[in-house]
């Protein structure tokens, strides 16, 4: 929607202060008519949102829609090259016309002229004067009748009166519903083509879709970078996105200098902050995605909260979203964590704030792996991974390179939700890492060579799942029974089964039998009953494959993690049609399916489904 191309009804006292647009208006129409009613129910309006998303273009559209309601007109006042404070009282009483009497301060003067008018008043970009503004807005809502302000600012006034608007960044192409272009499609294709040589096919559609994500839909940083279509193309555009504050910087003289380029409107607002806000705000940007208030204190400092609602109404990080865990989550646009990390490497910060995350991380990843050590505890543990699934990967990256102890302690934690998830590339790749630079002594590491056999045994990698499962055996072999050596027998028994060294394997089975039910260790007791089951089964000894299994489906299963439970549950009804036990199994298996699917467990889910698809193809469609 081209709302500059709309016809615009003038108020009798005219619209003082209007700056006639150089570019056409691009979209917001739904913004337009939100601020708009605003205007029309409350007193104070403040228009609010980072730099460079267009709030001052968005005000002038609303000045267009509302002009006619207002007969005294409309009067603008822009703030940004008012420098001190104390001279706000003076902006507004030029902008209306009114001369200071004797005797008079400039407020009870401009009190006095507009108490019998009735006119919207504009104040533009009000975040480095906010106080006075504030101040100068209470004084004339509380002794003038009929007057209405619209402000714009990065962060609100603060009066009991406002209204507040956040605008946001245009709409992107995953976030449009409606037939319509996106708006930051939109806009940059239309200042792109004031290059003639630029065209819009498949190819360059793909690409600013890429471009206009990665510039988080702010038009100020859109539009430079479209201006800079003609001299690079749209690839290298996209490629140079990692650093783009040198290259988004406009040739045009007549803008003000705090948007001739990308770096100087946020620096616009940096600088606003107190220095403990600033240290708060570039230590967010270790951040690679979403994350919770708790999870900023971690990284930024325990009284990184007071900030943080700072940050938030200062339009520096984006409000509280409810993630997949059901927490609150804040974000960082791109273009702002960009700008944090640099300021970050020039305070000397960056390592102590990457080793902060790569902490938390592992505090995520722990509490996470003990509560999924009990059935219940699975699902919201997963979902609580899911939603920090971008901090928790990039902390560990880091403690590959600068804490390898601490990375396979998080490697480990994280192995069963990989599993769950289908990631055993991704995992494996990372446990195999941490692995190769750590102790072999450490506990973690025999749990990190049995998630790397189960892992290897999950791509019929045998021989690769045999090493990693005989290395646990060997190693504890000779020493006090334990339940990483009764999970090595397990595991290297799957092995020898699947590779039809049957009588092996049910030594290996019998051994790790015995041995967890001296430890009373259930989870190994039920897995190795399991296991026994599904060796018999490849024996042909039909009726010994569902005794072991109905042995391993007596015990209570709640107490043990919801992956292995899943296998045992899925053993029976397998064991039994391939033993001829036809009765009750299908059902069952629709159940293995159901509890698989519901948990998110993809590795179960595919298992069950090539296990069973010919019975379950007829029974469930």
């Amino acid at each position: 929607m081209n709302v500059a191309a709309q016809p615009v009804t003038r108020p009798a006292g005219g619209l003082r202060g209007l700056t006639h647009a150089r570019t056409s208006f691009i979209g917001r129409s739904e913004a337009i008519g939100r601020v708009s009613g605003l205007v029309g129910s409350y007193r104070l309006v403040t228009v609010t949102g980072p730099g460079g998303v267009g709030k001052t273009r968005l005000a002038d559209e609303v000045v267009k829609q509302v002009a006619n309601r207002f007969a005294d007109g409309i009067s603008i006042v822009e703030l940004a090259a008012v420098s001190e404070s104390a001279l706000v009282p003076a902006a507004v009483a030029t902008a209306v016309e009114v001369h200071q009497a004797a005797g008079m301060s400039i407020v009870d003067a401009l009190a006095e002229h507009l108490s019998h008018r009735q006119l919207l008043l504009v104040l533009d970009n009000c975040e480095h004067v906010l106080d006075a503004a504030a101040e100068l807005c209470a004084a004339l809502l509380m002794s003038v009748d009929d007057i209405k302000i619209l402000a714009t600012s990065r962060e609100p006034l603060g009066l009991p009166e406002e209204a507040r608007f956040r605008l946001p960044p245009l709409t992107l192409p995953r976030q449009n519903t409606s037939q319509t272009k996106p708006e930051a499609v939109a806009l940059f294709i239309e200042r792109a083509q004031l290059n003639p040589f630029f065209t819009v096919d498949a190819d360059s559609d793909a690409i600013v879709d890429q471009l206009v994500h990665r510039l988080d839909g702010i038009p100020l940083a859109i539009e430079l970078a479209a201006a800079r279509v003609e001299a690079l193309g749209l690839p290298a555009l996209l490629d140079r996105l990692d650093d783009r504050f040198p290259l988004l910087i406009s040739a045009n003289r007549a803008a003000a200098a705090r948007q001739r380029s990308l770096e100087a409107t946020v620096d616009w607002s940096y600088h606003l902050l107190a220095e403990s806000e600033q240290r708060v705000f570039r230590r967010l940007a270790v951040f690679p995605g979403p994350f919770t208030l708790d999870a900023a204190e971690a990284v930024a400092g325990a009284d990184a909260g007071p900030a943080m609602l700072r940050l938030v109404d200062c339009s520096l990080v984006v409000p509280p979203a409810t993630g997949p865990d059901g927490r609150s989550r804040y974000l960082l646009l791109e273009t702002l964590r960009g700008y944090g990390m640099n300021r970050l490497r020039e305070a000397g910060e960056e390592q102590q704030s990457a080793a902060a995350l790569a902490a938390y991380s592992l505090h995520v990843a722990g509490r996470a792996a003990t509560q999924m050590t009990v059935r219940s505890g699975e699902p919201p543990a997963t979902l609580w991974l899911d939603a920090e699934d971008a901090v928790v990967h990039q902390g560990l990256a880091w403690a590959l390179d600068h804490h390898p102890s601490g990375a396979l302690q998080c490697a480990v934690a994280l192995a069963p939700w990989w599993l769950l998830r289908g990631r055993w590339i991704q995992g494996s790749a990372m446990l195999q890492r941490a692995v190769d630079q750590t102790d072999p002594a450490s506990g973690p590491w025999y749990a990190a060579h049995l998630w790397l056999g189960h892992f290897a045994r999950g791509t019929l990698a045998y021989e690769v799942a045999l090493g990693h499962y005989g290395t646990i055996v060997e190693a504890l072999a000779g020493r006090s029974p334990s339940a990483d050596l009764v999970d090595g027998l397990i595991g290297r028994s799957a092995v020898l089964r699947n590779t039809m060294n049957l009588e092996e394997a049910s030594g290996d089975a019998h051994t790790a039998l015995d041995l967890a039910r001296r430890l009373s260790y259930v989870t190994g007791e039920v897995m190795a009953l399991a296991e026994l089951s599904l060796i018999s089964s490849y024996a042909d000894d039909a009726d010994q494959a569902v005794e072991w299994a109905r042995q391993a489906q007596r015990i209570d299963h709640d107490q043990m993690p919801g992956w292995y439970a899943r296998k045992v549950e899925h053993t029976l009804p397998y064991v039994m049609v391939i033993s001829g036990y036809l009765d009750g199994a299908l059902d069952l298996a629709i159940r293995a399916l159901a509890q698989a699917r519901e948990a998110g467990d993809l590795t179960d889910e595919a298992d069950t489904l090539f296990l069973w698809r010919p019975w379950l193809v007829r029974a469930v469609g």
